[in-house]
């Protein structure tokens, strides 16, 4: 038997509050939460328990009409839940006072528990986030993600329609939303789809990340072909890279025509929000970028080392020699920026002023690479078979080259709980608690919302590919 639905409803009544309901014994338990939850464990919300609903009520987004109710909602988040207590039902708990339950949404995850505090005038609670993995006391989600998990609307956007009422039916069903983003309408097909599968990630999910973090985004693809790398069954099934446009593409994306050994090929161009929502709508999980722009695609404006570790390596090894790449790239002249990839390593990219070749500027990457090597060859290998690295750090310049690709800023990594491929600063790399994986389609927006894009204004800072290699502290 599948397990119960929750569902939470953000509805703007007489006060806005979030309507809190669980699948119990075919109906609908609910308490109106004012402030949202909170994945705090310390934040205590009160939840005050309201009557009963019909189960078809957890599919409602709209406007309703008449009595206190009156207002816009939208479908907050919703998914299953489990029962954590071994020695009654949920029913029971709730009776007894106390309820302790497991949820799979979109948004929340994790353990919670409901506490009842009194009974009058309404029976008063406090709903509280149990302490597990899913505790997140920087993340804020009643702010960070306003929108419908259904339609990708907010709660404004749904009032502003007037006063209706209707069902939204089951993303599973086969078409879904139409979302608006910016001149474009890009309708999403099975929004429900699971991309991921623990914790469950959606296509709507992924769609809802790549408009979230479009802004930070776009200026480090804009102008640049991508490779696609698409799972049309998820991450679990088969996947492959699109790098021609497929003949079905809309003709509002952006494409542009590279040369190839024996002719050419026609790829993708991010240039706006739109294409990136459209293209996690075509299953494609990860952008990955070229180092230069089409307007000169044999000339590089990124240069680029790749700390990959071997099994067994830890992270601490990995920043210290990304550090020490910055400092010899400094001494050149160079202004090294630094992203953790969403999977083992880090990468050390910098921006170059176009002119030389992918093969002048490889040859630089290269002499820095032989050189960090020879410095610490007891840590660091320039070996390409993994079973030669002999467990050291790999530095990998070969995305030095005409053609070749790396994960984009921000692109989602097929791997477990949705990785992200997120730029930092420069000072995190000191951060003992920083991860390749620390952030995920669930909170690199909130990140980016909080710091802002590490990278930001990166062009501004190209410099001239230096004629030799500096050696630092020389």
């Amino acid at each position: 038997m599948a397990d119960p639905r929750f569902v939470i409803q953000q509805h703007d009544a007489t006060t806005l509050h979030y309507d809190f309901r669980l699948e119990v014994d075919g109906k609908l338990r609910s308490w109106a939460v004012p402030k949202g939850p909170s994945t705090n464990p310390r934040v205590k919300r009160l939840a005050v328990e309201v009557g009963d609903h019909r189960l078809e009520h957890a599919d409602f987004e709209g406007v309703t009409e008449g009595g206190r109710g009156t207002g816009a909602v939208i479908i907050w988040d919703e998914g299953h839940y489990a029962n954590l207590d071994q020695e009654q039902t949920i029913a029971q708990s709730i009776e007894a006072g106390h309820v302790k339950f497991w949820l799979e949404g979109r948004k929340l995850h994790g353990g919670w528990t409901l506490q009842r505090t009194g009974r009058e005038p309404k029976p008063q609670w406090l709903l509280i986030k149990r302490r597990d993995e899913h505790a997140d006391a920087r993340r804020d989600p009643e702010s960070d993600e306003p929108v419908s998990v259904r339609s990708g609307q907010a709660i404004a956007q749904i009032a502003g329609k007037g006063p209706r009422g209707r069902t939204v039916a089951q993303a599973s069903a086969g078409a879904g939303p139409a979302i608006r983003v910016g001149r474009r309408t890009v309708e999403i097909s099975h929004p429900d789809k699971a991309l991921f599968a623990r914790p469950p990630i959606t296509k709507l999910d992924l769609v809802h990340h790549y408009e979230q973090v479009a802004e930070a985004m776009l200026p480090h693809l804009q102008g640049r072909p991508l490779a696609l790398q698409a799972f049309p069954q998820g991450i679990e099934g088969k996947g492959f890279f699109m790098k021609s446009v497929p003949a079905h593409f809309p003709s509002w994306i952006a494409t542009a025509e590279v040369p190839k050994r024996g002719g050419s090929l026609r790829q993708v161009i991010a240039n706006d929000a739109a294409t990136l929502v459209y293209l996690a709508g075509q299953n494609v999980i990860t952008p990955h970028v070229w180092l230069s722009r089409v307007d000169g695609p044999r000339q590089p404006d990124r240069l680029i080392l790749d700390f990959d570790p071997s099994p067994g390596i830890g992270f601490a090894e990995v920043r210290a020699a990304a550090r020490a790449a910055g400092e010899q790239l400094r001494a050149a002249g160079l202004v090294p920026y630094a992203m953790v990839t969403g999977s083992r390593g880090v990468h050390v990219v910098c921006p170059l002023r176009r002119g030389p070749s992918f093969h002048s500027v490889h040859g630089f990457a290269r002499s820095l690479a032989e050189q960090m090597v020879a410095t610490d060859p007891r840590h660091l290998t320039l070996e390409w078979h993994r079973s030669e690295r002999g467990g050291r750090i790999y530095v990998d310049v070969n995305r030095v080259n005409y053609a070749q690709h790396v994960v984009a800023p921000y692109g989602v990594r097929p791997r477990p709980r949705g990785p992200v491929a997120m730029p930092v600063r420069w000072e995190e790399l000191s951060d003992r608690n920083l991860r390749p994986d620390r952030w995920t389609v669930r909170t690199a927006a909130p990140r980016l919302h909080e710091e802002g894009d590490a990278w930001k204004g990166i062009a501004r800072h190209a410099r001239k590919l230096p004629e030799q290699l500096a050696v630092a502290g020389a």
